[in-house]
């Protein structure tokens, strides 16, 4: 079932309304070299759908903004365009590194054999499809929010990325939060608790045993285990993109 090309997107979509029966039918005839690159390709195309009324927005208000903003901004405008582009081409790291520590440690945790590797990391990626959902709702925000004129660049940037479900849900103004908050809430949202349960879901039919804690803690702890890789390197490869020495 997941041999062709043409079945590894509906999977993806399936295995957010039927964790459990799409998970099986990966693990049958696993493919997630194919799946992998069907999630890849559809992101990108999301992402790069979202980037056209963004960056309108972001060159009114670069050329709008107040005069003590104009100045580093402008020095630093197409490496912040650069990390835009790419922060909406590609997969988010967080869950693509949670899903490779899955992959990995799937079969010495709950014991599997080692021929059912391809159906662990197709079962891995069968986790991620969440991430479609949220860049899709990402662009749909991006194009009804264009016409709302931003006042300084960084709200321009805002529009790629207003579909909230972490924390920042809780704050008054999103786009005023903390720092340490947008961290966290890229790190600990809704969407990510739905790639763990899907994880768990997938895990729990290759074990072919009921629901354990496990199955749960196992996703969970490469969750938490990516986070801290990503807030680790997160600013070192974030000056490498804005080409900051």
């Amino acid at each position: 079932m997941t041999g062709g090309p043409a079945r590894a997107p509906r999977l993806l979509f399936a295995a957010l309304v039927a964790p459990g029966q799409t998970a099986a039918a990966a693990a049958a005839r696993p493919a997630p070299g194919v799946l992998a690159l069907a999630l890849v390709l559809l992101l990108a195309l999301a992402g790069a759908l979202t980037l056209p009324p963004v960056i309108r927005a972001f060159d009114l208000a670069f050329a709008g903004g107040e005069a003590d903003l104009v100045g580093p901004l402008a020095a630093m405008r197409t490496g912040i365009l650069r990390l835009l582009t790419l922060e909406r081409v590609l997969p988010p790291p967080t869950p693509c590194i949670a899903a490779v520590m899955v992959s990995l440690a799937a079969e010495p945790v709950l014991s599997l054999p080692r021929d059912r590797r391809r159906a662990i990391a197709a079962v891995a990626v069968l986790g991620l499809a969440p991430l479609l959902v949220e860049r899709s709702a990402d662009l749909l925000l991006a194009h009804v929010l264009a016409d709302v004129q931003p006042g300084v660049p960084g709200e321009a940037l805002g529009l790629a990325s207003r579909f909230v479900t972490g924390p920042l849900l809780l704050w008054r103004d999103a786009r005023a939060a903390p720092a340490w908050l947008e961290t966290l809430d890229a790190r600990c949202n809704l969407v990510l608790l739905w790639c763990v349960a899907l994880w768990a879901t997938g895990l729990r039919v290759l074990d072919d045993r009921p629901i354990a804690v496990w199955h749960v803690g196992l996703p969970l702890t490469c969750l938490a285990g990516a986070g801290v890789v990503t807030w680790v390197l997160g600013p070192t490869v974030l000056g490498m993109i804005l080409g900051v020495p």
